[in-house]
């Protein structure tokens, strides 16, 4: 799954590249799902008609409603994120929340949350070929252990986690005088 606004810094045609090995390799589909950002138009234009040429691919245009969005996640293996520079993804954070491994570029913006071989599998950036790699790689993860994975690092990661030991913490540092 390919899933979120399309916009050129995202990736999709690295992942379109890599997409053709994926397939011959496992037989797997691919779903991009989102809307053409008008700052992409002209570049993600070719890779449309690139993508109605082949029969694994499948385009949902447009924003997927909130109610559909439960049913493109758990509908998929895997969840690929083949950013061409780091940032923070929202798609992440839906795809953790369905139980869903992540391929993405071994950025630090996802090296803490895709737990490599726990979670996802991390490719080298700009690089079709290593990004296929990890696909294949992902489609083999065990989904009990994705979702204990992320069930573990959701409760390392909970506020309660980082929140209560820093109030102790604080509490300690004050005095009772100063307290009025």
């Amino acid at each position: 799954l390919f899933f979120g606004h399309i916009k050129s810094y995202k990736g999709l045609d690295l992942l379109l590249d890599a997409f053709g090995s994926i397939h011959a390799r496992t037989g797997a589909h691919l779903v991009v799902a989102g809307a053409i950002h008008p700052s992409a138009r002209s570049h993600i234009e070719a890779l449309l008609s690139m993508m109605s040429r082949v029969d694994y691919i499948t385009y949902r245009p447009g924003l997927v409603p909130d109610a559909d969005v439960p049913h493109v996640f758990c509908a998929a293996d895997v969840v690929a994120l083949p950013y061409r520079r780091p940032a923070s993804s929202g798609v992440l954070q839906i795809a953790a929340h369905y139980g869903r491994p992540v391929v993405a570029p071994r950025f630090d913006a996802f090296r803490e949350t895709v737990l490599e071989d726990e979670v996802g599998i991390l490719f080298e950036a700009h690089n079709p070929a290593d990004l296929a790699q990890a696909v294949v790689r992902a489609l083999d993860l065990s989904p009990e252990n994705v979702a204990q994975a992320l069930e573990n690092y959701r409760s390392e990661s909970s506020w309660v986690t980082f929140v209560d030991p820093w109030l102790r913490f604080v509490k300690s540092r004050i005095s009772p005088r100063s307290v009025t």
